[in-house]
Order: C-alpha cells, then sequence, then structure tokens
C-alpha cells in the first residue's frame, strides 16, 4: 500500500520493488572479453549476494587457461564457461544465440571491445 502511495505522489508510470530473499533470481549469460577484470568484478559481486542473479553460462570469444582465476572460480560455483573463438568473417551469433537461450538477460563484462 505504502508503495503504491508513493507510486501515485510521483506519478510513477511502472514502479518495481524486488526483494532479493524472496524474489526469483533472473538467469543471466554474461560474454566477457579477454580482460578478466570486469568479470571478476561480477563474479565477486555475485558471490558477495550484491548480486542475486543465477549465472547461467559465461561466454568469451578469448581461451582462458585452466589454472587462471576466473576459470578457477567458475569451475568452484559450476558455471559452465564456453570459448568461441570468432573472426572477421565468423562472429559466431548461431552458437551465442543458442547458448543465452533460455536466459533473462545477457551482461556484456567488455565483450568485443
Amino acid at each position: 500500500t505504502d508503495f503504491l502511495h508513493l507510486s501515485d505522489c510521483f506519478n510513477a508510470q511502472k514502479s518495481t520493488v524486488r526483494v532479493p530473499d524472496i524474489d526469483p533470481k533472473y538467469k543471466i549469460a554474461v560474454l566477457a572479453s579477454k580482460q578478466d577484470h570486469c568479470l571478476f568484478d561480477l563474479l565477486h559481486r555475485w558471490q558477495e549476494g550484491r548480486l542475486p542473479v543465477d549465472i547461467h553460462c559465461v561466454i568469451s570469444n578469448h581461451d582462458r587457461p585452466v589454472d587462471n582465476h576466473v576459470m578457477r572460480f567458475l569451475k568452484r560455483h559450476e558455471i559452465p564457461y564456453h570459448y568461441l573463438p570468432t573472426t572477421s568473417g565468423n562472429k559466431r551469433e548461431q552458437e551465442i544465440l543458442e547458448l543465452i537461450e533460455g536466459t533473462d538477460f545477457v551482461v556484456l563484462a567488455r565483450y568485443m571491445q
């Protein structure tokens, strides 16, 4: 009732209130670049509970060594990693679309930059 009153006061067209402990989590796929810092920041926030989502998979056009800190993190949390090398003539769009099927959002962590 309080939220409806507030939305009326501000003429809000739409408002969404999320309660992380009881709301369903959005299912996301992450497309990551070669640089680890953006992806690792996202994973760290997720691990702390500040990013209330289910990470379906991580997709990258750059391979990472198995002993890389990001790869160890993904393995520990059972998050699939998909390496799809791209060329100027083949961006692997169809394969990416198949991998992200069923997700709610795609997050770009410096992908293709």
